[in-house]
């Protein structure tokens, strides 16, 4: 029997239903997430072929200093202390980890655990004149306890004592800081500090809106930071400014650190982590709502890195005038000095996409007590100088992890080196807008169509199927 003939204006017409019927279900978002899906597979593969090839390409200069399973296993050294215990509570770790960092001169320091201001949270003037401050401190290292097993004791003392052990730690942690200025003033190479803060937005969170009265110090204490309003083009009229800020403790606000948000939202579709805010903003109550925005930690690390001063571009007084940072929302964020000139794709809400080139074993890292202890300090300055380092939480239990396209559980941290890594190299994904995605489905599924209308049933099939 002879084959049906088709018309060429029925074969039209079948090409571009399809194609339209298509187009229709990908802008209704129904296919995201396959796509989103086909783009961790696809970052897998190029992995696990990489590897196979020894051809892994990361950034060498950035390093995890992880707080690791040695680090919190009291038994591996006199500096190893479970988490939220002995020094970590009496903040000794991180007051050491400053001092010896000092000599290993990393060009920048970025850490990715949030210092909280009142951990006790007493703060009542009830009398504590019989309590020795120095012999909790010591019971508090030498048992190396927490505050819940060391409540159980009947000499335990009275919380207003911790909240003055908490006082004396933070504000010999946040000294530590003007030691390093000072010797920086003084002609010495210094490594730059960032410090994590995160953003409220009362969808996600039951957080509150800046009060003006209350919160008018953390709000200047953010804009004294922020990205000066003369480098931020194109803001949309609908960005999603948050509500208020989450700030560590005041006399580290009062240190010369920087600051760096550590926001890390996972995609709505699927819950993983595939691109990053590299910018945010809140409204400002103070100034009728104008807009700040802050850069995120791996931001504000590259910025250090590049030697950009966000303070002194604000001030119009800038001691490298060559160099600069552009905030275009939709398009990019520029960076340049003399030296270097920067390019980094980022949405219009100021996201970029991660590129993960290489797994978090894939970076040069040491244990954060290596840090802080004696004995390896030759080994360890040639591994942190002149590069950037980022300290996070690595042991096994964690909280601070989460799924990302190329593993389905990492440490946080990984996230930021990610993005630090991406924009060192220059090395970004850039996924395709849904104009394009459109485009590109049309004409694969007018393909599909002239095909089923033009051939045999088999190759039709086959042709459908593809």
């Amino acid at each position: 029997m002879a084959g049906k003939h088709r018309t060429t204006p029925a074969i039209l017409l079948i090409c571009v239903v399809i194609a339209i019927v298509a187009s229709l279900v990908s802008s209704s978002g129904w296919l995201e997430i396959y796509e989103l899906k086909m783009v961790n597979a696809q970052v897998q593969l190029r992995y696990w072929l990489r590897s196979a090839l020894n051809q892994v390409r990361v950034s060498d200069r950035v390093v995890l200093a992880g707080i690791d399973a040695k680090t919190v296993d009291p038994s591996f050294s006199d500096y190893s202390d479970r988490w939220g215990t002995g020094g970590w509570l009496t903040r000794d770790h991180w007051v050491r980890a400053i001092e010896y960092l000092a000599y290993y001169k990393p060009k920048v320091f970025a850490i990715d655990v949030f210092f909280s201001p009142h951990r006790t949270r007493s703060r009542n003037a009830a009398s504590f004149q019989h309590d020795s401050i120095d012999l909790v401190e010591k019971t508090i290292r030498e048992k190396k306890a927490g505050l819940r097993e060391l409540a159980k004791g009947e000499k335990f003392p009275r919380l207003e004592v911790l909240d003055m052990i908490d006082d004396s730690g933070s504000n010999t942690l946040a000294s530590r800081f003007f030691d390093v200025e000072d010797a920086r003033s003084k002609g010495q190479k210094m490594p730059e500090f960032v410090i994590p803060f995160y953003f409220n937005r009362s969808l996600e969170t039951s957080s509150r809106p800046w009060d003006p009265e209350k919160d008018s110090e953390s709000i200047e204490r953010l804009k004294r930071q922020s990205i000066p309003p003369h480098c931020l083009f194109g803001i949309p009229a609908d960005y999603p400014f948050a509500d208020s800020a989450t700030l560590p403790f005041d006399s580290l606000l009062d240190a010369p650190v920087t600051l760096g948000f550590i926001d890390v939202p996972r995609d709505p579709e699927d819950g993983n982590i595939r691109r990053v805010p590299l910018v945010y903003g809140f409204r400002d109550p103070e100034a009728s709502g104008a807009p700040v925005f802050m850069p995120s930690l791996s931001l504000s690390a590259c910025l250090l890195d590049m030697g950009i001063s966000l303070e002194a571009l604000g001030a119009g007084k800038s001691e490298h005038p060559a160099s600069g940072i552009r905030v275009e929302f939709g398009r990019e964020i520029h960076l340049w000095n003399k030296d270097h000139d920067l390019h980094i794709p980022i949405d219009r809400r100021g996201f970029m996409f991660l590129n993960f080139e290489g797994k978090i074993q894939n970076f040069l890292q040491i244990s954060f007590v290596d840090l802080i202890q004696k004995g390896a300090a030759k080994q360890v300055r040639d591994l942190l100088e002149n590069r950037v380092v980022i300290a996070g939480v690595t042991f096994t239990g964690g909280t601070d992890v989460g799924p990302c396209a190329i593993d389905s559980n990492v440490p946080l941290a990984f996230i930021h080196m990610t993005a630090v890594d991406n924009i060192l190299r220059q090395s970004f994904l850039q996924p395709a807008g849904p104009l394009v995605r459109a485009g590109i489905l049309f004409v694969l599924m007018m393909l599909v169509g002239w095909t089923h209308s033009t051939s045999r049933a088999r190759v039709s099939g086959f042709g459908t199927f593809f």
